[in-house]
């Protein structure tokens, strides 16, 4: 979610350095979505996570659910072109959410009220992580003079929120992260 929310905010710096100026005119719709692909976080292994109880057939019926309410989604929206194909598909995400939770609840037992409690220290971690490059984009917002400073600057200032969130939201990752780091530092100092 962090990397969505970044993304979001920081869709035009993005878009300039990756595709050039004339793509800038997509910014609107790269954040759309960047919310479509933070809402489908939410349910993208819930597939995995039914096969993993032995139902297949199950499985199956999300997977044709989800694919259906996309091919809905962009149906409906064909007379509207890009911008409503986006809509489209965040609707898209939307009923799936709903389709997979409901799923869940009806396979493996999991609510919506677990998913959601599960999910609470990932909403914290997006949302202060990315609240410096929030303020940022309000008082200076990306433009041509700035998008590559506001682009790595931000993604600095995200990627080290996203670490200090980590350690105190998530502890048991944050362990993982100073293991992992320490054994690519004896590695490094090994092969020296």
């Amino acid at each position: 979610w962090p990397f969505f929310m970044f993304l979001g905010i920081g869709a035009y710096a993005a878009v300039r350095l990756v595709y050039g100026p004339q793509w800038t005119v997509s910014v609107p719709l790269a954040q759309i979505l960047c919310g479509a692909g933070m809402i489908e976080m939410s349910f993208i292994l819930a597939k995995e996570a039914i096969v993993s109880v032995g139902s297949i057939e199950r499985s199956n019926l999300l997977e044709a659910g989800v694919q259906g309410s996309r091919i809905c989604g962009l149906l409906a929206v064909i007379p509207f072109g890009l911008t409503g194909a986006c809509w489209g598909i965040l609707a898209a995400s939307i009923l799936g959410a709903v389709y997979a939770n409901w799923m869940l609840s009806k396979t493996i037992g999991i609510h919506v009220q677990d998913i959601f409690k599960a999910c609470m220290p990932s909403v914290y971690i997006a949302v202060v992580s990315t609240i410096p490059i929030a303020i940022w984009s309000v008082i200076d917002p990306a433009s041509e003079e700035n998008y590559v400073v506001f682009l790595l600057a931000g993604g600095l200032l995200t990627g080290g929120g996203w670490l200090v969130c980590v350690r105190q939201f998530l502890p048991t990752l944050w362990d993982e992260i100073t293991n992992t780091a320490g054994r690519i530092v004896r590695f490094v100092s090994d092969k020296r």
